[in-house]
C-alpha cells in the first residue's frame, strides 16, 4: 500500500455524506416505531453506498451524520450523541469491509453482491443495534430485559436490513457507474499515492 493522500475532494465527500445522512435522519425521525427507534431508517441507505465508494471517508460521514441527527430523537449531542455516533458507522463500514476485501461489483450486478449487501445489513444491524441499546439502557429509555425482544433489539435490525437492502443496493445499482468512472471513487480503504483512483 503507497503513501495515504488526503485530498479536498475528500473532505467534501465527507461533509456531503454527513449531510446526506441528516437529511435521511430528518425523514426517518416521523416513523418512529418505539422510543429514539424508526421501522424506517433511511440512514443506512445513504450509510452503505457512501462506505462502499468513498471507503473511511464514508464510515466518518456515518458517524457525523450519526451524531448530529440525535436532537431530532430527544437526545443530546454530549455525551449520548457523540457515544450514540459509534452505533451508527456499521452501516457504512461492515459493507465497505466486505465489498472492498472480496473485491465484489459495486453496481450490484451480481447476485454476490446483493447477498453480500444482505450479510452487511443483518452483521451491522445486529452490531449497531446492540452499542445503541446498550447506550440506550444507560441513558434510562430501556432496561436489558426490554432489550432483546423483537419489539426493540429486533425493530432496530430489521429497519437497517429494509432500507440498506432494496434502496442502498438500488442506490448503487443506478449510480455506482457514474462514481466508479470519476476521480470520487476510492478503490481501496483510503486514497493512496500508489493507486490510480482520484
Amino acid at each position: 500500500m503507497g503513501k495515504v493522500v488526503v485530498k479536498t475532494v475528500d473532505l467534501v465527500i465527507t461533509a456531503v455524506g454527513a449531510a446526506l445522512y441528516y437529511l435521511a435522519g430528518c425523514i426517518t425521525a416521523g416513523f418512529l416505531s418505539i422510543p429514539a427507534v424508526s421501522w424506517l431508517y433511511l440512514p443506512s441507505a445513504i450509510a452503505a453506498p457512501w462506505g462502499i465508494w468513498f471507503g473511511v471517508w464514508g464510515v466518518l460521514a456515518a458517524y457525523i451524520g450519526g451524531v448530529l441527527i440525535q436532537p431530532l430523537y430527544g437526545i443530546s449531542y454530549f455525551p449520548w450523541g457523540i457515544m450514540l455516533g459509534f452505533a451508527e458507522i456499521w452501516d457504512a463500514l461492515i459493507p465497505m469491509i466486505l465489498f472492498k476485501t472480496l473485491k465484489l461489483d459495486v453496481s450490484m450486478r451480481s447476485w454476490k453482491s446483493w447477498a453480500a449487501l444482505l450479510i452487511s445489513s443483518v452483521i451491522s444491524g445486529g452490531i449497531g443495534g446492540f452499542i445503541g441499546f446498550s447506550i440506550y439502557v444507560l441513558m434510562g429509555f430501556y432496561t436489558w430485559k426490554s432489550v432483546f425482544t423483537w419489539a426493540a433489539l429486533g425493530a432496530w435490525w430489521a429497519s437497517v436490513i429494509i432500507d440498506m437492502v432494496p434502496i442502498g443496493g438500488i442506490i448503487l445499482y443506478t449510480v455506482s457507474p457514474y462514481v466508479t468512472k470519476s476521480s470520487l471513487y476510492i478503490k481501496g480503504f483510503i486514497r493512496t499515492k500508489s493507486t490510480t483512483e482520484g
